[in-house]
């Protein structure tokens, strides 16, 4: 067996580990433990053989805090100077409010006939909470609103679709291998998730060719395997010696990242995910939707005209990236240097998993808001570089990590910016700027983004301690992970303002002075962002009979900058503790239980009111 056919067979138990925890961390959720072991059950039709498992679960998750009054527009009874980021605090509005409660099931079928295999995979579920279709205040629609009630039931109908209730193919790839010049070559084709580079919790590294669906991720029991979704590839592998692989990838699909649905828990935009059809721009003093000539409903210019053409900015439809033009590839080499070092190479071209915003200006500076709209865009060709590493490290650790350079990634402009640039106000993107009304005006398309070249790094180490570290132990697991990203060629915010979270204000003063509001304080997105992740898990097994136990406890420290929009991995002093324990019976049988706070990063942490409990129990047969 050659040393790359060594590391694939060990691997994959490790690793799978290492991913549940990091995705779990991902979505505010600790998953004490890897989900009990599907029990396949196997069967022959002819000359072919199959197997297939399944995996029930069934949880709850409750908000424990109430919502912080400066998360809350001012005209929805809070201070914040937006309504464009709470309807989730006025959906699940206090402690003690049932914000999730899913019951799901996943299904894996193999089939094998000669040298072929089939597998697919399929998810179905309900969300008993959010398939009430009641997550936008109806008060908000109507006569005598810019949206109707129409429009509300369009909005509720579509996050129902997306999280209330669900039947999804994942996988669905066909499978071989052949040798070609006495070298063995493997290939897949069809719908399949590529898992590249040594990332365990920090995203947008190597691991940007993945789309991710938050709704699946923000549930407890969630399951990795649903929260990646598997596009239509044509991907291949050769060993060309025992020592060096090469793989590569030919895309055949685009898809895309599915953030939040609007109003659902962890949603803090409004307008981006499904669900969100207006953005609004009565910066927190006027109710959602609310006509033209609405006065203000607090100071400092209480009474007065606060929305003089309109408050809403309608959506219109997103202009999503091609099918074609995504491919990649990778050299793999394999040496005993150092105990035994595996390295990769990548390159690849991609198109935005991620979404960013443009905006089309109003028809002239006295037409309704109505008449200008933001969109949703996804744009194309992204090429990344990179490397990666994976070794054995001091006192029995193993270390891994990577590097990437994106070239002509899109990054976000301020939204508050774009939008201002849509109405014809003063702003930083468009020609003639600084003049009431610009030449930007007459529904012209103004993009909200610009390129910039971007580097990731991080570095993990993993450390299994044998038993008797802890009492009573089995063993315990510490991963932990520093990041960093990079961003070449951003201007200061004088010059150009990129979105952050939390910067709901005018960052220019003249235009805040006009609006009678105060200048933004937030920390809008610098060049560079870092942070750090540790966790830890113990094992106990047979602690009571034949159950074993898994408790767990994850930290997250943004330590430093701002990542910008969409990438967003790090906004200063965000953190994030996670505790929890599993119990698992027999390998069939596994009940989670966990509690999350969310803390620090001040008015940019837009999760910092959603500490939250959860409970999930799981059965696999």
């Amino acid at each position: 067996m050659s040393p790359l056919d060594q590391r694939r067979r060990h691997a994959p138990h490790l690793e799978e580990r290492i991913m549940k925890s990091a995705m779990a961390c991902t979505v505010a959720t600790l998953l004490a433990a890897a989900s009990p072991a599907a029990m396949a059950t196997p069967f022959e039709l002819g000359s072919v053989r199959g197997s297939i498992d399944n995996r029930l679960s069934a949880g709850v998750a409750v908000r424990t805090q109430d919502p912080q009054a400066n998360l809350l527009g001012i005209a929805n009874g809070g201070t914040a100077f937006s309504t464009n980021s709470d309807d989730a605090n006025k959906e699940f509005d206090s402690a003690g409010d049932l914000v999730s409660a899913p019951v799901k099931l996943l299904t894996n079928l193999t089939l094998e006939a000669g040298a072929f295999t089939l597998f697919a995979r399929g998810g179905f579920g309900a969300d008993l909470v959010n398939l009430q279709g009641e997550n936008f205040r109806r008060s908000d629609y109507g006569p005598g609103r810019e949206a109707s009630l129409a429009e509300l039931d369009r909005k509720e109908a579509d996050v129902r679709g997306e999280v209330g209730r669900y039947a999804e193919v994942l996988d669905l790839h066909l499978s071989s291998s052949f040798d070609v010049f006495g070298r063995p070559l493997a290939w897949r084709i069809g719908r399949q998730v590529l898992n590249w580079g040594e990332s365990t919790f920090i995203q947008n590294g190597l691991n940007a060719i993945l789309a991710a669906n938050a709704n699946r991720a923000g549930v407890p029991g969630a399951d990795l395997e649903e929260v990646f979704i598997p596009s239509n590839n044509l991907w291949a592998s050769i060993d060309l010696t025992q020592s060096i692989r090469i793989e590569g990838f030919y895309q055949l699909q685009w898809e895309k990242t599915v953030p939040f649905a609007s109003g659902t828990f962890f949603s803090t935009n409004d307008f981006v995910g499904e669900g969100g059809t207006r953005a609004n721009i009565g910066f927190g003093r006027v109710t959602e939707n609310a006509p033209a000539l609405t006065g203000c409903a607090a100071p400092p210019v209480a009474g007065a005209n606060c929305v003089p053409f309109g408050s809403s900015i309608p959506r219109a439809p997103d202009r999503e990236a091609s099918d074609s033009g995504q491919y990649g590839g990778a050299l793999h080499f394999y040496t005993d240097a150092m105990g035994g070092t595996s390295v990769g190479v990548y390159a690849t071209n991609y198109h935005s998993r991620l979404p960013l915003l443009s905006a089309i200006s109003r028809t002239d500076g006295t037409a309704s808001t109505q008449s200008s709209a933001f969109l949703i865009e996804y744009p194309e060709d992204i090429q990344m570089y990179g490397a990666s590493f994976s070794m054995p490290g001091p006192f029995g650790s193993a270390v891994q990590g990577e590097y990437s350079m994106k070239v002509d990634q899109p990054l976000q402009l301020d939204d508050v910016e774009l939008l201002l640039a849509g109405l014809g106000g003063f702003n930083q993107i468009t020609p003639g700027n600084n003049v009431p009304f610009p030449t930007s005006l007459g529904n012209q398309y103004i993009r909200g983004w610009r390129r910039h070249d971007v580097s990731n790094f991080n570095a993990s180490a993993l450390k299994q301690f044998p038993p008797g570290v802890l009492p009573g132990a089995d063993s315990l697991l510490l991963i932990t992970e520093v990041g960093a990203t990079l961003v070449h060629g951003l201007p200061e915010s004088a010059t150009l303002r990129y979105e952050a979270p939390g910067t709901p204000l005018p960052g220019n003063p003249a235009v805040a002075a006009a609006q009678g509001l105060p200048v933004e304080q937030g920390q809008y997105a610098t060049p560079t962002s870092w942070g750090y992740r540790i966790a830890l898990q113990a094992t106990y097994n047979n602690v009571f009979g034949r159950f074993a136990m898994r408790p767990a406890l994850r930290f997250d420290h943004d330590v430093n900058g701002v990542t910008p929009s969409p990438l967003g991995n790090y906004v200063e002093g965000r953190q994030q503790v996670q505790a929890g324990v599993a119990f698992e019976y027999l390998g069939q049988w596994q009940l989670d239980l966990g509690y999350t706070v969310f803390t620090g990063g001040g008015q940019q942490n837009q999760l910092r009111d959603r500490d939250f409990a959860q409970a999930a129990i799981r059965y696999a047969f």
